[in-house]
Parts: structure tokens; C-alpha cells; sequence
């Protein structure tokens, strides 16, 4: 499906109430789930995720499983968020664990960067063969 933009968006056209409250949501769940895994974990967990997480290449080894399993860079951030706000993690960890999920965040902007720009080109192509067309 191709989808052409014809007019431009401005700060004005944006509802950043909608932003703001879903944005407020995010941070609101990230804070019960940090809350709901400090209450949760047992110390079996704690000594996991420190065995797998310590040494960097397995922190990122884990953020790779953990991006596949749930198909999403940004529920993996997120986990990975809860668990470093409910202590069970420390940051050094979270940063190898995150650290492939923002590989993945960025080549897929970067893919679909690409993917416009081609479908603009293709649009001007196709707009200077008709006008081609018309003159002739």
C-alpha cells in the first residue's frame, strides 16, 4: 500500500494532550511493574539475572532472547527498566541487555528512511513522465 502525503503537519495539528497523558501512562506502568517485580522476585531470580547479566556479551546474548521472545525492542526496554527500577538489576547490566534492542530500533528507522526516500523518487518519476505525457 502507498501512502502519499499531500499537506503538511504543524505543531498546531498535534493533540499533545493525547502525548502527554499516553506518555504519562507509560511511565505510571513502568512504575507498577517495577513495584509488582520487587514484591514478586525471589532471590532465585535475583541470582539469575545476575549469572547472566554480569558479564557483558551474555547481558546482550539475554537483551537478544529477550527481544525475540517478546517481538518488541520496546517491551524489552521496558522489562528491562522494571527490573533495574525494582533493584533486581543493576544499570551496567541493563545497558548490555539494551543494547541490541537500540540496534534493532535503529536499523529499522534506518530501513524505513530509506523506504520513503525511494517512494518520493518514485513519485517524482512518475509525476515528470506524465507531465511528459501532457505536453506532448
Amino acid at each position: 500500500m502507498n501512502i502519499v502525503a499531500t499537506e503538511m503537519i504543524t505543531l498546531g495539528d498535534i493533540s499533545w494532550d493525547m502525548i502527554l497523558g499516553g506518555f504519562a501512562l507509560f511511565l505510571f506502568g513502568i512504575k507498577f511493574m517495577g513495584d509488582g517485580l520487587k514484591n514478586v522476585a525471589g532471590h532465585k531470580l535475583r541470582e539469575y539475572i545476575d549469572k547472566y547479566t554480569s558479564n557483558p556479551l551474555m547481558a546482550v546474548l539475554v537483551g537478544i532472547v529477550v527481544t525475540i521472545v517478546v517481538q518488541s525492542s520496546s517491551a524489552a526496554t521496558a522489562i528491562t527498566i522494571g527490573l533495574v527500577r525494582a533493584g533486581l538489576m543493576k544499570l551496567e547490566q541493563a545497558a548490555g541487555a539494551v543494547s541490541y534492542t537500540h540496534l534493532r530500533a535503529h536499523e529499522t528507522g534506518r530501513n524505513l528512511v530509506c523506504r520513503l526516500l525511494l517512494e518520493k523518487k518514485k513519485t517524482k518519476q512518475i509525476n515528470k513522465k506524465k507531465k511528459r505525457i501532457k505536453t506532448k
